[in-house]
Formats: structure tokens, sequence, C-alpha cells
């Protein structure tokens, strides 16, 4: 909620003044990562991916791509 509330409230005071675009990355659960093994036993890593439409945990690798595609000239 908090990345979500500052995206919103950055795009309305940078967008209407300075015609800057602002995006943001909330990323839910992610496989491998430290804390994910720690504290997700396996079960709840399927009630995880039960919630996700593609029924699989994010990787770390696709929030670098989405974040290199938000800082591109695409």
């Amino acid at each position: 909620a908090a990345v979500d509330s500052i995206t919103r409230s950055l795009a309305l005071e940078w967008g209407t003044d300075y015609d800057i675009r602002v995006n943001g990355i909330a990323p839910g659960p992610i496989g491998g990562t430290p804390g994910m093994s720690k504290l997700a036993p396996e079960e709840m890593k399927g009630q995880f991916k039960e919630s996700i439409p593609l029924y699989k945990l994010g990787e770390k690798w696709d929030i670098a791509m989405a974040a290199l595609y938000l800082a591109s000239d695409a």
C-alpha cells in the first residue's frame, strides 16, 4: 500500500507540474529469495501460487526486467 500511495502522490504532483510520468513496482511473493525460503513453508508457497493468475511465484529476474523496461526510453 505504501508504494502504491507514494506512486499516486508523486504522479499527481510531478505529472501536473512537470509532465513527468511516475511508475511503481510492488511485487508480491518472490521465489528464490532468502526471506521466502525461511519464512514460507511449502504449503504457504502453494497458497501464494493459488492466488496468482499465472500460478507461479515471481522471480528476481521478473522484477529486474520490469525496472529496466520502466527506466528505458521504450
